[in-house]
This record gives C-alpha cells, sequence and structure tokens, in this order.
C-alpha cells in the first residue's frame, strides 16, 4: 500500500481507497468489512483515516468529495484522480470559496 507524501499531502492506502468506494457504492461497514476481508474496525479506521487527509468532517462530504473525482461514479477510480479532488476541495476551503 502506498503511503507517503503527494506534494504535501498524505496519500491515501489502497485499502482506504477500497473502502472509499463502499461506502460511495452505499455498503454499510458490515457489508464493506465482508467485501474487503477485514472487521468492521478496520473499516470505519481507514475511513476516518481518508476523512483526516482529505480536511473534511463527515463521510458524506468524503463521498461528495469521491464522486466529484469520479463524474458521480460509485466505482473506484484511480487513486491520482481522489488526490486530485481532495487537493482542489483543500484549497477551496482555504481561499474560503464556497462549497
Amino acid at each position: 500500500m502506498a503511503v507517503g507524501q503527494c506534494n504535501g499531502r498524505k496519500r491515501l492506502t489502497d485499502l482506504e481507497i477500497m473502502v472509499i468506494g463502499a461506502i460511495a457504492g452505499g455498503a454499510s461497514d458490515l457489508e464493506t468489512a465482508a467485501r474487503l476481508c477485514v472487521s468492521e474496525t478496520t473499516v470505519r479506521q481507514r475511513a476516518r483515516s481518508a476523512m483526516r487527509k482529505w480536511a473534511v468532517s463527515d463521510r458524506g462530504q468524503m463521498v461528495s468529495l469521491w464522486a466529484d473525482a469520479n463524474g458521480g461514479a460509485s466505482s473506484a477510480p484511480r487513486a491520482r484522480s481522489l488526490q486530485d479532488a481532495a487537493s482542489a476541495a483543500s484549497e477551496e476551503r482555504a481561499s474560503g470559496a464556497p462549497t
């Protein structure tokens, strides 16, 4: 799993990306855990970790970023487009632009 910095921002791990995709697709934590062969606790932890990295306060904002990066699609995109969407949202918040 790729962990590190990308243009000064933390990158998402592969598991975080898969968790977000499942949540965006409407899966519950239990369904996501079963699909990814991890515990529900791991699903919740990875979702919280991604939210911190993207500087969003709830899952709705996280799913909105996901949808923006995928044209409204809930399937798993490449990590690059996710990072771009998160970076753009962070820049908008920093500039005070309405979201």
